[in-house]
């Protein structure tokens, strides 16, 4: 396949995913559900607290380098925050320490644009 092609499909995909978990996973019995609110720390240990955002459509990935899924999912987010900038892109790695979760992110290429927060004892519930 094309290589163009694949890299269509796979955008449209994240897309399409995107839209779809805004849609099913945000809108319950005709209400918004908001996502808790959180503060977590950056990789520089800056906190991040999730009121800024208030009122402000923006996506939350929650990844660990291990998940295999997650590989693919955080190099797509990247690619739809690159097309779509004034969305905010907001990726929690789940349970590692810096240097692994920096290591992943680094190896990638993925900094640009996106908010990195860690939540090393995996504690943000929904």
């Amino acid at each position: 396949m094309n290589i163009q092609i694949r890299n269509s499909i796979i955008f449209l995909a994240a897309i399409i995913a995107i839209l779809g978990s805004v849609y099913y996973g945000t809108v319950q019995k005709g209400m918004l559900r908001k996502v808790p609110h959180f503060v977590l720390s950056d990789y520089s240990g800056h906190p991040f607290d999730s009121a800024l955002l208030e009122g402000t459509p923006y996506v939350v990935n929650v990844w660990a380098s291990w998940c295999i899924f997650c590989k693919w999912e955080i190099v797509d987010f990247a690619t739809v925050h690159r097309k779509f900038p004034g969305v905010p892109v907001i990726a929690i790695n789940r349970g590692e320490s810096v240097d692994v979760a920096k290591q992943f992110t680094d190896e990638r290429h993925l900094a640009a644009g996106i908010v990195f927060l860690l939540n090393p004892q995996d504690h943000v519930r929904g």
